[in-house]
């Protein structure tokens, strides 16, 4: 047996372990001490000062690329993570926050896992009912109907219902006749995505509802479209789908679980601290609440200019950047989804939230009126939309049943 002498095992170890070493050392001649007291309270920023006689334009945090204070008297403009929202100067929140302006119901069922193996669902028009206070949401008169002509095609008409006028602010204009206000028309082969046209209803003249069923594939005659575009998958390794319309280039997409945990969250404090905080358990307020399925419509818009390489205000380097500004979103809980469906269904309905600030609420920097048509047209684009979501839910669960039985 072989001893090592004391001394080795030390030079040995501080060998093997430098960074204790260095540690020890430091320890002993108190730089870690002094250095970690000196960094208790980090020094106040002081902003550059403007000249007084001419005040220019400065970046939104007053510091250049390398972070120093600048003040050369070149106007700059302020970044765009810094705007508010689109439509209303006052708020000061995130462009990514989404504060719900108009709330809808879906009425669907969707396709279960016991609904006929490979089959289609029936043709069934899909009711859409305005969320108000009252809480007889199916009493109601539905504001939009989406009607379908035959069980083995997918092409709809979307037309108004009793209840539409009170949807966009104008009362007694409809009762039992019916308007178009979209058609999808689904084609079959592939690289054929749906085609989607948008009619105004101050363009149309009021047609019966059997009339309508009729022609649910087609456009109304002597109608010109308002806008014309097609709904395109962006890969076929997700299912985000894509659209450039009249009013921007949109885009629909599943949200990731931190999102619908985010969301299952706000809802069950939200719930907690309403009615039924007090009849129903903390356990069953969460089960009820819980998001089980999110769908996120994005409005994309590419900005140039807005950031360099190093994530600093400057000139543009490179691609263009995206801001993405959810503008609806589809719902769907136990407490939210149609009755009858469950978390297993494909298709089924839920609680459509729109926030329709930008096309509602005048820009800050004009007093000019908002467009009603282009209000009125984005309703109508995320319902038809979201309707194609949920359609292209049902054609994935028949593929996948008769992929099941094939194989």
């Amino acid at each position: 047996m072989s001893f090592v002498a004391p001394s080795t095992a030390s030079d040995e170890k501080h060998h093997r372990f430098p960074f204790f070493n260095r540690l020890r050392s430091k320890l002993n001649d108190g730089d870690l001490l002094a250095s970690s007291s000196s960094n208790d309270d980090p020094p106040g920023y002081t902003p550059s000062k403007q000249p007084e006689k001419e005040p220019t334009l400065s970046s939104s945090d007053g510091e250049g690329s390398d972070g120093d204070a600048f003040d050369d008297g070149v106007s700059t403009l302020p970044a765009y993570d810094t705007l508010p929202v689109a439509g209303n100067a006052a708020s000061s929140s995130p462009p990514t926050s989404f504060c719900p302006s108009l709330q809808l119901q879906l009425d669907c069922l969707g396709k279960g896992c016991n609904s006929g193996i490979g089959m289609t669902v029936k043709p069934d028009p899909i009711c859409i009912y305005l969320v108000q206070d009252s809480n007889a949401l199916y009493e109601k008169q539905p504001a939009l109907l989406s009607l379908r002509k035959k069980r083995n095609s997918n092409s709809c008409t979307l037309v108004t219902g009793a209840s539409y006028g009170s949807l966009i602010g104008r009362e007694g204009q409809w009762t039992d006749d019916q308007l178009t206000i979209g058609t999808t028309v689904y084609r079959v082969g592939p690289y054929r995505p749906p085609r989607v046209a948008l009619f105004t209803v101050d363009q149309q003249v009021h047609q019966q509802l059997p009339e309508l069923v009729a022609a649910s594939d087609k456009e109304p005659a002597g109608t010109p479209a308002w806008d014309k575009y097609e709904i395109i998958g962006k890969s076929i390794f997700n299912r985000v789908q894509t659209l450039r319309t009249r009013l921007g280039y949109f885009e629909w997409r599943y949200a990731s679980r931190a999102e619908r945990k985010a969301l299952s969250q706000e809802l069950i404090e939200a719930a907690s601290r309403s009615g039924d905080g007090a009849l129903l358990t903390p356990k069953e307020i969460a089960k009820r609440h819980s998001v089980n399925n999110l769908m996120v419509l994005e409005r994309i818009t590419e900005v140039y200019g807005s950031m360099d390489h190093n994530g600093q205000v400057g000139t543009s380097v490179g691609k263009p950047r995206e801001v993405r500004q959810p503008v609806a979103r589809l719902i769907r809980s136990k407490a939210l989804r149609t009755p009858g469906s469950s978390s297993y269904s494909a298709g089924n309905g839920g609680r459509l939230q729109m926030n329709l600030s930008e096309w509602t609420t005048p820009a800050a920097a004009s007093d000019a009126k908002p467009n009603e048509a282009d209000s009125e047209m984005a309703i109508a684009l995320i319902v038809s939309s979201c309707i194609m979501m949920l359609k292209r839910e049902v054609d994935r669960r028949r593929d996948q049943e008769v992929a099941a039985i094939t194989s």
